[in-house]
């Protein structure tokens, strides 16, 4: 099994709070930098994870986990702030091939147990409080489209894709669910037709597990991201945070596996209120899943 965790850190955000506005880095003396690198090593640990991929790190590719070299670190930008994507891995898999675009690493990666090759894709898509809604839905045709996933895979001749990030959407919005976006379906038998079509051109799927996560049936918490309801959001738990794979990956994917974390290990990932902690974690919880690769 090849083990994955996403965390969005919301490092400079979270730093703005207690800075009236202003963003600065989260330094390695400041409490919250040390709480959120003892979290993810538990996590690591816990989960035995192969690869760690963190938005809004504060780390700057130097976490420190056990196990994993230091991170290939990459700054997005975008129209108002730069964001850090930070991608750590253990020996057990070994990246032959790498690529920025727009907001998201493509990694051509190599399990070097078996060999297998997928292309992992980590993102970390426009922000609605940053970029109005129909700039950020273009952007995520040109991510979903040949200028980005699709183009390479072409290049590498397979299919084998996982996309995981914050995506900064729900499983539902259109941007995700549509084949004008990266027409991620809840249902495996529709991701196995391959593609969907219309009168001009054919759509490959993406089988999105997070549907299940939207409520609380799977024992996780009904989402990763909370905003109350009186926000710029009209609901109040969120899940921007998914994976999406590919339906030639579907054999090596089980639901059960994929967990939304609200606890590393003793430590509480939420509040009193049994809300992701902001100020003491992320307003984002982590996400784990894994592949038998």
């Amino acid at each position: 099994m090849t083990r994955f965790l996403f965390w969005n850190l919301n490092g400079p955000a979270a730093a703005a709070e207690r800075n009236k506005g202003k963003v600065r880095p989260l330094l390695p003396t400041d409490p919250r930098y040390r709480r959120l690198r003892r979290a993810l090593r538990i996590l690591v640990a816990r989960h035995d994870a192969d690869v760690v991929i963190l938005a809004e790190s504060p780390f700057e590719g130097q976490a420190d986990v056990p196990g994993f070299a230091e991170a290939r670190t990459t700054l997005l930008p975008n129209r108002t702030t730069r964001t850090r994507l930070e991608v750590y891995h253990r020996g057990t898999v070994v990246f032959t091939g790498f690529e920025t675009v727009s907001r998201a690493i493509l990694h051509d990666m190599e399990v070097v147990a078996s060999g297998r090759r997928i292309l992992l894709v980590s993102a970390h898509l426009d922000s609605p409080l940053r970029l109005d809604e129909r700039m950020r839905a273009r952007k995520v045709v040109e991510f979903a489209s040949d200028i980005d996933i699709r183009n390479r895979e072409e290049s590498l001749g397979h299919t084998d894709t996982v996309v995981v990030g914050d995506l900064n959407y729900d499983p539902q919005d259109a941007p995700i669910a549509t084949i004008d976006g990266l027409n991620a379906v809840p249902s495996k038998a529709v991701a196995r037709r391959l593609v969907s079509k219309d009168r001009r051109s054919e759509y490959p799927y993406f089988y999105n597990p997070m549907w299940a996560h939207l409520t609380d049936i799977t024992g996780d918490l009904p989402g990763s991201y909370f905003r109350p309801p009186d926000s710029v959001y009209g609901r109040v738990w969120h899940l921007p945070d998914q994976v999406l794979i590919r339906p030639s990956l579907l054999p090596s994917w089980e639901d059960a596996d994929l967990h939304v974390c609200s606890a590393a290990g003793k430590i509480n990932l939420l509040d009193g209120g049994g809300r992701p902690d902001v100020m003491r974690f992320s307003d984002h919880l982590p996400i784990v899943f894994q592949l038998d690769l």
